[in-house]
């Protein structure tokens, strides 16, 4: 690549997947050497990395489209920084948020203390999906209505 058109056109072939991306070094030499193009500019280089820092349930292709999402539809009075990374993954692809999803351990299984792979959270015992505290059976019969005591008056 010698020219910032090519680079250009590098990228956009690479965004329809027609393209491998340049490595850093490309990328470095390229704008030493087209210094007089971009004397008066900076550029902020986010990577997949970044995304996966805040959505590590992402693979490298969603965290592809996140940063592509970012790109342009950021805003430049708030620029790319974390909370907009993580905004923007979580439009993409929303993180699973089912009652059934154990809190306490992330839907692991593993418990806060002990060796991992012997200790079980306390919580889900170590299933990663939430207990059903709530009592309610509704497979079951209603409960027997409850009788007031026998000096109550008035209306129950």
């Amino acid at each position: 690549m010698k020219t910032l058109s090519e680079l250009s056109q590098h990228l956009k072939d690479f965004r329809e997947n027609k393209a491998m991306f340049p490595s850093y070094n490309e990328l470095v030499e390229l704008i030493t050497h087209h210094e007089k193009n971009i004397k008066n500019k900076i550029a902020v280089v986010w990577h997949i990395e970044d995304v996966q820092e805040v959505r590590p349930d992402l693979d490298d292709e969603e965290c592809r489209q996140v940063l592509f999402a970012a790109d342009d539809q950021h805003d430049a009075t708030v620029g790319i920084n974390w909370e907009v990374l993580k905004a923007v993954a979580e439009s993409l692809f929303p993180e699973d948020t089912s009652p059934d999803y154990c809190t306490s351990c992330d839907g692991t299984g593993i418990g806060q203390h002990g060796d991992p792979d012997t200790s079980r959270c306390s919580s889900c015992g170590g299933s990663g999906v939430s207990k059903d505290d709530s009592g309610d059976d509704s497979d079951d019969e209603p409960p027997e209505p409850i009788e007031p005591p026998e000096n109550f008056q008035g209306d129950y």
